[in-house]
């Protein structure tokens, strides 16, 4: 997404405005040629993380968006199953098959659970957004942390 004709600074000092000191004045001080912007991408999983003797891992295979805090530990839980498939294979390419195949359903599901949360919390529609809000202080917060449980439940 390109700047804002008045420069990324003014853009930051629009979003921070009504947040509490020092924040509006940090951003105020800060050299404009500083402040950095990195949009969050996301795309498709592969559908192949590797050939022969050559894998991929984490987000190389299988982008995350930071929805849901997940990105690196689907990278640390990746690098975990990939020692465990080639320790027990016959050969490398045969261990990168088998920690595909273990990794692919749960990094799958971790993606599609990011996204929605994303869609959902892009919402601006301000009765959808109040609508939101309600049901995620009345019911979800319990659904969500029993979807957090099987996140942090799996065993590598």
């Amino acid at each position: 997404m390109p700047d804002a004709p008045e420069g990324r600074k003014h853009e930051v000092l629009q979003l921070f405005k009504d947040w509490h000191h020092p924040i509006p004045a940090l951003i105020e001080s800060t050299e404009q040629s500083t402040i950095m912007k990195n949009d969050a991408r996301d795309r498709q999983p592969l559908e192949r993380w590797g050939q022969g003797r050559v894998t991929l891992l984490g987000d190389a295979a299988h982008p995350i968006t930071p929805n849901v805090g997940q990105g690196a530990c689907m990278a640390i839980e990746d690098a975990a199953c990939l020692v465990k498939s080639v320790l027990a294979a016959p050969s490398m390419a045969a261990g990168f098959g088998a920690y595909e195949a273990m990794r692919r359903r749960r990094t799958a599901s971790v993606g599609r659970q990011s996204r929605q949360i994303g869609a959902i919390g892009q919402w601006q529609n301000r009765w959808m957004v109040s609508g939101r809000n309600f049901v995620t202080r009345l019911v979800l917060s319990r659904t969500a942390e029993m979807r957090l449980n099987a996140v942090y439940a799996y065993e590598a």
